[in-house]
């Protein structure tokens, strides 16, 4: 009787196993991509910008809390990304440079990350001074990343913003 059991546990678990190697295999429960979440952000500490590098990546918006500012990006084309934070440069029309302080929702390079249209990620800065009309916002071209594209924003406005 007890070997019964046992042995009925072990084809269970065993039917398991298969049905769910089964179902990521042949795609019939496709994973979601958690870039996809929506953002959350306050009312009113956000602006909308809308504004596309190369039809492939698009800044959404741009967010400030008390000291961080938020860059909101969003993927136009399936690719395979990644970021070095270090490398992206936040400049306001003064000339002021801010040092990034992190990122989401991308990988950190050499590793890449596969992302379709519509995906999101964020890329956050030390807090852009009031007194900023514009930014702009790149990453450092790489000779050793053959293939990949750096991302740049020149004079980007937020003269229409009230953060």
């Amino acid at each position: 009787m007890k070997n019964f059991k046992i042995l009925t546990i072990v084809i269970l678990v065993l039917f398991a196993k298969i049905s769910i190697f089964a179902i990521n295999e042949f795609g019939q429960n496709p994973k979601k991509n958690p870039t996809k979440k929506q953002m959350v952000t306050k009312p009113g500490n956000c602006c909308y910008l809308g504004v596309d590098h190369q039809n492939k990546v698009r800044i959404n918006q741009i967010c400030k809390n008390k000291s961080t500012t938020t860059f909101e990006l969003e993927f136009l084309e399936r690719s395979q990304v990644c970021t070095i934070i270090e490398n992206v440069t936040l400049i306001d029309n003064h000339g002021r440079k801010y040092k990034p302080k992190g990122y989401s929702g991308i990988s950190n390079c050499p590793d890449s990350l596969s992302v379709s249209s519509g995906d999101r990620f964020t890329w956050s800065f030390e807090l852009l001074d009031a007194s900023a009309s514009s930014f702009s916002l790149s990453e450092v071209e790489l000779e050793a990343a053959s293939g990949m594209n750096a991302w740049q924003w020149r004079d980007v406005s937020i003269g229409h913003c009230h953060l």
